[in-house]
């Protein structure tokens, strides 16, 4: 709380909870908390292991936009790292080298060491990960073979800035597009 005041917020507009599901702290800033553009650095710096919630929609989206920015490159670098060290970075399949994403992200399964269309599904124009890609155990070839891939998925995306991966969560799990 004190760091967050010595960024210029006011402690009548901060209220911080655990949460038992998130398994960390929830910093609530509102719009009595007087946040501003300029000061949100500090506040990031003061916050970035713990889940930071703004009254203020704006402030939510150039918070999210400052943590990617901290982050992204640490990430690639890491991506980059873990396919350098399983010899899978210098043949890297090139979104620019396929027609369609389809056989771009099939290019990456196998690369990675997956049947084409294992793994990965088309759903409203973003790939995402099969639920069942996650039911290998922990430490098992499979599953290092599956962190390869979400790496090369994360080197590969920016290529052509569309590119777009996710999850499914606990949503009902529907059958993917055509493709």
């Amino acid at each position: 709380m004190e760091s967050l005041v010595g960024c210029g917020l006011s402690k009548t507009g901060i209220t911080i909870t655990y949460d038992d599901t998130l398994q960390g702290h929830v910093i609530n800033i509102s719009a009595y908390a007087g946040a501003r553009p300029e000061n949100l650095e500090c506040i990031w710096r003061a916050t970035h292991f713990e889940f930071v919630e703004f009254a203020e929609s704006r402030f939510n989206e150039a918070f999210g936009k400052l943590t990617e920015n901290h982050y992204l490159p640490l990430a690639m670098e890491s991506a980059r790292k873990a396919l350098a060290e399983k010899g899978l970075l210098d043949k890297l399949p090139r979104r620019t080298d396929f027609a369609s994403d389809a056989e771009f992200v099939h290019a990456l399964e196998v690369h990675c060491g997956f049947r084409a269309g294992s793994v990965l599904e088309l759903r409203t124009g973003t790939f995402t990960i099969r639920p069942s890609a996650f039911q290998v155990p922990f430490g098992s070839e499979e599953f290092a073979k599956l962190s390869g891939l979400m790496s090369a998925m994360m080197v590969a995306a920016p290529e052509n800035g569309t590119f777009k991966f996710g999850f499914v969560g606990n949503e009902a799990y529907s059958e993917p597009e055509a493709k």
